[in-house]
């Protein structure tokens, strides 16, 4: 690929969002500011621990309305949805809504805390601690881009936060009956094409972070900014898309039903084959494969069933990303 771009954010990531293929990094294991991954966390475990039941209703605490940072007009023992909450915190940044949800699903928000770092230890987040669901600034919490971009990998495939995560605008009652409109704070929503997913946090004004997932012919990345100034936050965002999209491919590694090796059974011949389209990236004119072997059960006799896999072919790319595809007989092969 073409030479990465310089950026001036301290630490940044950029992987694609099928495999979690690295296509950029930089200092990305650093322990940063962590205000957006509270969001994403605090909406993540809502919407798992709810288990889709977001029509329930949550009443607002007086702890919860005068939160430190409140973007809403909460009103103390009024009933809210607890989607209305989730878009607030993901579209607004609303702090206040981040603590009624936690003390809604949690009990309180020391046991919603813990709740959030069960969660980063089951993602295998090592470089992440929680201390808040709001994500006001407490020196005990940090996370990385790296742990960022693991966690937006897995919480996109959920397709509730996915659908939250991917919203521009949307209507916001307040309890006087009036409207307002929560809108989406990560800009490049109207600034760059294929834009499908973002969301931004700062704790500093001079340190500012961005979450953004776009999809170009079929390919989603995923580009974390973190601590970048203001000014630059959302150049450095499309810098990295930009070099994403314009040097990655992704594509078929082995498709369905494609012949991996062949081998002998009694006097019969077998074709090992994916019985799924097998995906990868790659840089743009570059097969990116480094090593490739095929390992096959020992000792094969009939009843042998195309069901039941008997070997694994493993890739080994470039990038020392690792790729295992269990293959199957393409015949079935009975006793005699």
């Amino acid at each position: 690929p073409a030479p990465p771009p310089n950026i001036d954010a301290p630490s940044s990531i950029l992987i694609e969002s099928r495999r979690g293929q690295i296509l950029y990094e930089k200092n990305s294991r650093e322990k940063l500011h962590i205000s957006a991954a509270c969001k994403i966390m605090t909406t993540l475990v809502t919407i798992e621990k709810m288990q889709g039941e977001l029509d329930s209703k949550v009443t607002i605490s007086k702890e919860s309305a005068d939160t430190e940072g409140a973007a809403l007009k909460l009103e103390v023992g009024e009933k809210y949805s607890v989607e209305d909450l989730l878009y607030a915190v993901m579209l607004r940044s609303a702090n206040d809504a981040a603590n009624a949800l936690a003390e809604y699903v949690g009990g309180d928000m020391e046991n919603f805390v813990a709740l959030m770092n069960d969660k980063a230890l089951e993602l295998n987040l090592l470089d992440t601690h929680f201390s808040n669901p709001s994500g006001l600034n407490d020196e005990t919490q940090y996370t990385t881009a790296y742990d960022l971009s693991l966690l937006i990998k897995y919480a996109i495939g959920n397709p509730i936060f996915d659908r939250i995560f991917s919203t521009k605008s949307r209507p916001w009652a307040n309890s006087d009956g009036t409207f307002d409109i929560l809108v989406n704070q990560n800009n490049l929503f109207w600034e760059y094409e294929g834009i499908d997913g973002g969301k931004t946090g700062f704790n500093n004004n001079d340190q500012h972070t961005a979450i953004t997932t776009a999809t170009r012919n079929g390919q989603r990345l995923i580009c974390v900014v973190l601590d970048s100034p203001k000014d630059s936050v959302f150049v450095d965002s499309e810098k990295l898309l930009d070099y994403g999209f314009n040097n990655f491919r992704s594509g078929i590694l082995v498709r369905k039903g494609e012949p991996l090796k062949t081998i002998q059974v009694g006097d019969k011949e077998i074709n090992l084959v994916s019985i799924n389209d097998v995906y990868y990236t790659y840089p743009i004119g570059d097969s990116y494969i480094k090593n490739y072997e095929v390992k096959v059960a020992e000792n094969l006799e009939p009843p042998i069933k195309k069901s039941v896999s008997i070997g694994t072919a493993r890739y080994i790319l470039a990038d020392d990303t690792i790729i295992d595809i269990s293959l199957y007989p393409d015949v079935d092969i009975n006793p005699p």
